[in-house]
């Protein structure tokens, strides 16, 4: 759509503008003694007004000879050709309207000096008309601006969706391996475990599937699939792995994002649990402080480990998911002190919706 008709306010405050150019130009020829003071405001602000009206049809000339995206030669013929062409219809309108105005008593002598002012009148013709193309190349410009970073934008949150939609697509499978390889382990040892641990797997899997293409959750369906999945793995650990969970009772309704202590408690199970003859205690604190949701969870591990080089896949996944959803808002951290590994994330409280 034409960028000023589409805009009354933008529309009145062209024509005033115009008005004024007009306006001034056509007191030229009275300095000049070609015209008198009423002659040329009768002659040039009504014929002023109606090349302003011309004038907005080089926003189609413009659109089809964009700067930069056709050759110089093109454009500098396609706006020549279009203003000796508006400016020689404003011509032929002007003299109409001489001669209609030669028809009132006491301005038959003025065609006579329009004819001497024509040359200057098609260079106010010409110099308008390009101000008016320089203007519609400015509203052009804006326009494209304005495209590419709709685009942009548009295209940087598909990228982001595409990007957690990927990152929620990496959980199962990685519990998946764990777990059958856990299945496998006990077919052979004990079968009652593992069937146990078959119909264990089938409920986590069928509670975590019902909302795993959800944006969040409450954090009381998440550590309920925490639990859940620690009830998987105390088949096979049994004694050796125990649990305890310290929930502030008002953050219960709070979101949390799908899956995402998962791979906590996973790292908290084959780098903690597995590595231990005597096993050990798993917990996890949830507290509110500063707007913020923490979330804690602390295992036992081999104080002679050697420190991983860099973050396991689990906690990068975790970083990761809550970097694209908070952004710098949200943090990780990761401690190894004295034969205890706890990993704590923290991020801004968001109120579900009722």
């Amino acid at each position: 759509m034409h960028p000023i008709l589409h805009n009354r306010k933008h529309l009145a405050v062209y024509l005033a503008v115009w008005g004024i150019l007009t306006g001034l130009l056509g007191t030229l020829p009275v300095w000049t003694q070609d015209l008198g003071w009423k002659e040329a405001m009768l002659l040039f602000l009504p014929l002023g007004i109606v090349l302003a009206f011309m004038s907005l049809g080089s926003w189609y000339t413009v659109r089809i000879s964009p700067l930069g995206k056709i050759g110089w030669w093109r454009l500098s013929c396609t706006l020549v050709v279009s203003t000796l062409v508006i400016c020689g219809i404003w011509i032929i309108l002007g003299s109409g309207w001489v001669r209609v105005i030669a028809q009132l008593p006491g301005w038959g002598e003025l065609p006579v000096r329009f004819q001497r002012i024509v040359p200057f009148f098609f260079g106010i013709g010409a110099l308008l008309y390009g101000l008016a193309i320089a203007l519609h190349y400015l509203f052009l410009f804006f326009e494209n601006s304005k495209a590419a970073e709709h685009r942009a934008l548009t295209s940087q949150i598909m990228a982001r969706e595409s990007e957690l939609k990927a990152l929620k697509a990496q959980i199962h499978p990685h519990f998946l391996f764990n777990s059958l390889n856990s299945i496998s382990a006990l077919t052979s040892s004990d079968p009652r475990a593992s069937r146990e641990m078959c119909l264990l797997l089938a409920d986590f899997l069928r509670k975590s599937l019902r909302y795993a293409g959800e944006q969040t959750v409450p954090l009381a369906e998440e550590l309920d699939l925490a639990e859940k999945y620690l009830a998987i793995e105390k088949v096979r650990f049994g004694e050796r792995l125990r649990y305890e969970c310290q929930a502030e009772e008002g953050g219960m309704d709070l979101p949390i994002l799908p899956l995402l202590l998962q791979p906590l408690v996973e790292n908290a199970v084959n780098h903690g649990i597995s590595q231990l003859l005597e096993g050990g205690l798993i917990r996890l604190e949830v507290r509110i402080t500063d707007g913020k949701l923490r979330i804690a969870m602390e295992n036992p591990c081999d104080p002679e480990r050697k420190s991983p080089a860099r973050s396991g896949f689990g906690l990068s996944l975790v970083s990761r998911r809550l970097e694209e959803y908070y952004g710098e808002e949200s943090h990780l951290i990761a401690e190894n002190r004295a034969g205890r590994f706890r990993v704590e994330i923290s991020y801004p409280i968001q109120v579900p919706a009722r």
